[in-house]
């Protein structure tokens, strides 16, 4: 199946079909798949061609199909099947309703928490799914792009992603699928995440060993991701090094710059840190940092030739903080250098972040120094709920601005398996967060009250 590599496009027309025709393309995977903003019979549609030359491909339309078929028989509200068969030239073809004036429900994660529409949307997601399962279907692939808004109602498409499930509402099934879906939303959703919840008739008592596996499972598909070359991000290897950049940096000239010569970016850019461990640059041209892991002796090369590079662990856990909603710089490359099979110093460059010190609030007064305090209790929770501890809570790794903690520093964070070792960690944590401020202040006080008051309140998998 060829695209047309020109749009609009007609495509041939078939006995019995009224005209098609390729206006914009939404998304496309070849060589199985495209879909199309279009119209059919000079009705606007989404119309999606699949290759009959692909054996995938096949089972794909055969699904949609059949998933939208079961849909509308169930009620569901999904938008009108209006034609599905061969198009011609290697294609078959599965034509919907276009829902003018339609928005997905991935725009509900942008917007800020609680809003009331936020929270009719939710209620109604977890109606719909509710409903999806007590007609003994699942949703294979419950994300929020799945379900569209329109017309104050929610409306489910993708047929491909529904599949049938013979297990009884509520089951374990039911309820592992439901997670999927809770489990693609940032922590800080929490009212979002309440009202979907209370639309599907659970508690978080019922789902959350559910919802942490599937939190788990989704974070470690990403991450693995975030290390090969895919439609976000470009690695290469060869030569004695390993290259990782975003996808839409490669043919930047300045990151190809650095990317060939990051000790000059460095010695070129402005110092922020020259140390024993690490080297840290400002670069001048551009709001991004790099940061350099230096090899302190043989014997530290020894150790690191059996564990991941710093630079790496960074670079995972900024995108794994960054995919569950905590704010911290943008990871932009990662280049790590070998000498045999023994590694050599490594590089990250992330973005600039213009956050100032939460030491600069402290002279201000009692409410600016009340929000700064309010954003580190609810980071140190979101980290809880999330599993993880940050291991170097000193002020220079926490960054405030616009009512939210920049996290810096990240390749002590790691991830915990069991509660009680969480907590203890946790607790460390809080600790040296603590140890920022002389006890005597009203600042260390104050936390320190809040930090207590936070750890009796029970886990309900997200916050507010």
């Amino acid at each position: 199946m060829l695209l047309p590599e020109q749009l609009p496009f007609q495509l041939p027309r078939q006995e019995g079909v009224p005209e098609v025709v390729l206006e914009r393309l939404l998304r496309s995977l070849p060589p199985r798949r495209a879909t199309y903003v279009g119209s059919f019979g000079g009705t606007a549609a989404i119309i999606k061609l699949f290759s009959t030359d692909e054996p995938q491909a096949r089972r794909d339309y055969a699904r949609e199909v059949e998933g939208l078929t079961l849909l509308t028989r169930a009620g569901l509200p999904t938008p009108e099947l209006l034609f599905s068969g061969p198009a011609g030239d290697g294609a078959s073809l599965v034509v919907t309703r276009y829902l003018d004036g339609s928005e997905d429900l991935l725009s509900l994660i942008q917007a800020p928490p609680g809003r009331m529409e936020e929270l009719e949307v939710g209620h109604q997601l977890g109606v719909m799914m509710a409903r999806l399962h007590r007609h003994r279907l699942i949703h294979r692939d419950a994300h929020l792009g799945n379900f569209l808004c329109w017309q104050k109602q929610v409306v489910l498409i993708d047929g491909g992603g529904i599949g049938r499930n013979r297990a009884l509402f509520k089951s374990r099934a039911n309820l592992t699928n439901l997670a999927l879906l809770l489990a693609q939303l940032p922590v800080n959703k929490g009212g979002l995440a309440g009202a979907l919840m209370k639309g599907y008739g659970v508690d978080y008592r019922a789902i959350g060993r559910y919802l942490n596996a599937q939190r788990r499972a989704r974070e470690r598909r990403y991450l693995k991701k975030s290390l090969r070359s895919c439609t976000e991000f470009k690695a290469e290897k060869g030569e004695g090094r390993r290259v990782v950049v975003r996808r839409e940096l490669t043919d930047d000239p300045d990151m190809q710059h650095l990317l060939q010569n990051p000790d000059r970016a460095i010695e070129h850019g402005q110092p922020l840190k020259q140390g024993n461990s690490a080297t840290l640059a400002r670069i001048r041209e551009r709001p991004w940092v790099i940061k350099r892991y230096n090899i302190k002796s043989s014997w530290h090369r020894w150790r690191l030739a059996f564990r991941r590079s710093r630079a790496s662990s960074s670079w995972l856990n900024g995108y794994r903080l960054r995919m569950w909603g905590l704010s911290t710089p943008l990871p932009l490359a990662l280049i790590e250098q070998r000498i045999g099979w023994f590694p050599d110093r490594a590089y990250l460059v992330m973005e600039y972040s213009p956050s100032s010190s939460c030491t600069d609030y402290l002279k201000q007064d009692d409410a600016k120094s009340q929000q700064v305090i309010d954003e580190l209790v609810l980071t140190t929770q979101q980290l809880q709920l999330l599993g993880l501890s940050h291991g170097d809570m000193k002020v220079d790794n926490l960054l405030y601005s616009e009512k939210s903690i920049t996290l810096l520093d990240l390749d002590s964070l790691r991830r915990w398996r069991h509660q009680k070792t969480l907590r203890r960690a946790i607790a460390a944590d809080q600790q040296r967060l603590l140890r920022n401020w002389d006890e005597a202040m009203d600042f260390h006080r104050r936390l320190s009250q809040q930090l207590k008051r936070a750890n009796t309140i029970p886990m309900t998998g997200f916050t507010d």
